[in-house]
């Protein structure tokens, strides 16, 4: 698998079960409700080069050096969220 679509399904936490997806490489989960805590787990779909969180109602992104593992990462929409900082 390397795109997953899952868009106003409700979501909340799904890095987890992602992890063995080493291929994926475009995940959109808009219009759910990802937390910062599910999604350190990000870290690990290290081929993923489009992300779209945008309303989700996220408030923090996880810790910097999370997100700098995601080398290939081109594509990172966060709108609609309530962003505030880093976490």
């Amino acid at each position: 698998m390397t795109v997953l679509i899952l868009e106003k399904c409700n979501v909340e936490t799904i890095f987890e079960y992602l992890r063995p997806c080493r291929n994926l490489i475009a995940l959109y989960l808009k219009g759910n409700r990802v937390i910062t805590r599910d999604l350190v787990q990000i870290q690990h779909l290290v081929n993923l080069r489009k992300v779209d969180l945008s309303s989700n109602g996220i408030h923090f992104l996880p810790e910097e050096e999370y997100l700098m593992k995601l080398g290939k990462l081109e594509y990172l929409q966060l709108h609609k969220n309530l962003l505030v900082g880093w976490r």
